[in-house]
């Protein structure tokens, strides 16, 4: 099935799914797992602005528009003036993706969307949670760059990313931190950069002109869940590797209900 830029695939078996994702050449495609198929694809900011123009309606019964730009560049230099205070070591001034990357590693909302150059890391985070069908999206960086470098008028994109290009002149650009954590080596990261606040990534990719797919999204039935991570498992493919220190151990915690108790060594 055919959806606009992508092509949808629903896939039965690991096999299948293994066949598949052996004809991406690695490092052409960059992949993303969502724990529900029907999610479609959002950065953390466009989720912000979408709760808080929700709750603002219940909460005073009126439309807010946020001036979302604005809030962003707010967000951003209030996040420069305090870094400081936190961490060692921080980026020049001037390198406003880098200063991203840090905001989104610590879990503040950014137009950048975590994607890995492993599917199988992104199978972990389609199934991490949930119980129904989960979707790993699986995006052709080579045809997104070829794309973004035919936009008349733009000559810089990593820096015209942030001036809200949309419509016909929308793009979206791949970054990997040189300010790389334990954790994004672990988890093979780097971040897909969309160049407007206003659009998910699915309007996104559907604005984008020229012939072929852009993206290919492979529907995990609900049913492989349980052999998903078990697989992963034997990969060691777990929250514990893929999130090095004790929070990750903490993750990993709540796959020991999948197993039977009487196989575990347990200590009293």
């Amino acid at each position: 099935m055919t959806h606009n830029r992508w092509e949808e695939i629903e896939i039965d078996t690991w096999d299948e799914f293994d066949r598949e994702v052996k004809q991406l050449p690695y490092k052409q495609w960059l992949y993303r797992g969502q724990c529900d198929s029907s999610w479609p694809i959002k950065t953390s900011l466009y989720r912000l602005f979408e709760d808080a123009t929700k709750i603002i309606k219940l909460g005073k019964n009126k439309n807010r528009k946020f001036a979302r730009d604005s809030h962003e560049k707010l967000l951003i230099k209030k996040f420069m003036a305090n870094a400081h205070l936190y961490l060692a070591s921080i980026p020049s001034k001037k390198d406003k993706l880098e200063w991203l990357s840090l905001m989104q590693h610590f879990g503040a909302p950014t137009r950048m969307l975590d994607v890995t150059l492993s599917p199988h890391i992104a199978t972990y985070f389609a199934l991490e949670s949930g119980h129904g069908d989960a979707a790993i999206f699986a995006f052709d960086y080579d045809h997104l760059k070829i794309l973004d470098e035919n936009v008349d008028e733009i000559k810089n994109t990593k820096q015209e990313v942030f001036n809200n290009h949309k419509g016909e002149r929308s793009f979206i650009i791949a970054h990997e931190s040189t300010f790389a954590s334990e954790r994004l080596l672990s988890q093979q990261g780097l971040f897909l950069v969309p160049s407007t606040n206003y659009h998910t990534f699915d309007e996104l990719l559907t604005e984008y002109g020229g012939e072929g797919e852009l993206c290919k999204k492979f529907i995990i039935s609900s049913k492989l869940r349980y052999e998903g991570i078990e697989r992963l498992r034997e990969m060691n493919i777990t929250s514990s590797s893929l999130f090095p220190g004790i929070d990750g151990f903490c993750k990993s915690l709540k796959h020991q209900v999948y197993e039977n108790p009487k196989l575990q060594r347990l200590f009293e």
